[in-house]
């Protein structure tokens, strides 16, 4: 009887993969969209804009009737602002700033002055990522705030490259078989 019911339940268990294409990319004409899509964005000497990514993410979201819950670059800001960062989030973003460990002593000697060890808040992690900055003499022409937003961005969407930028579209959405 308990082989019979654990049959059952595996029997279940795949037929609901298969119905929400789990472990599967994008088909081979959902991949044509992609790459034309990002063709379309790529700008020659300077890469690919997020304006410009996230709007493709929509598009291609709609023409390839692929699912995924990506927000527009607007709401993904706000998240950023909104949310609370641990020490762990703070030290790898600090890591992915700087490009080393050098600078996790400081940094989470920055985050423990804000009085709440557990958490600090986007103005916080901004204040502790502009003396990074500024310990490492890094450009801090930029204001603080926004310098740390287009960090994060780069930190969530890696889109250096076009290849880059498909992988990620591959990443941020579920593709299903196109009938």
């Amino acid at each position: 009887m308990y082989s019979k019911i654990m049959m059952l339940f595996i029997c279940i268990a795949w037929y609901v993969l298969q119905c929400q294409c789990a472990g599967q990319g994008p088909s081979e004409s959902q991949l044509a969209v992609i790459v034309r899509k990002v063709d379309e964005i790529y700008h020659e000497p300077n890469g690919i804009y997020y304006d410009d990514f996230f709007e493709a993410l929509h598009s291609i979201k709609v023409v390839t009737r692929a699912t995924g819950n990506i927000p527009s670059l607007d709401e993904f800001l706000k998240t950023l602002e909104d949310r609370e960062y641990t020490l762990t989030d703070c030290l790898n973003i600090v890591r992915f700033i700087v490009g080393d460990d050098t600078q996790q002593a400081y940094a989470e000697a920055l985050f423990k002055r804000n009085g709440n060890t557990s958490t600090i808040n986007f103005v916080q992690l901004s204040v502790v990522t502009y003396g990074i900055r500024f310990q490492r003499n890094m450009d801090i022409s930029i204001h603080k705030e926004d310098q740390l937003k287009a960090a994060l961005l780069k930190y969530t969407f890696p889109i250096q490259t076009k290849e880059d930028a498909i992988r990620t579209i591959i990443q941020n959405l579920n593709f299903a078989v196109l009938k």
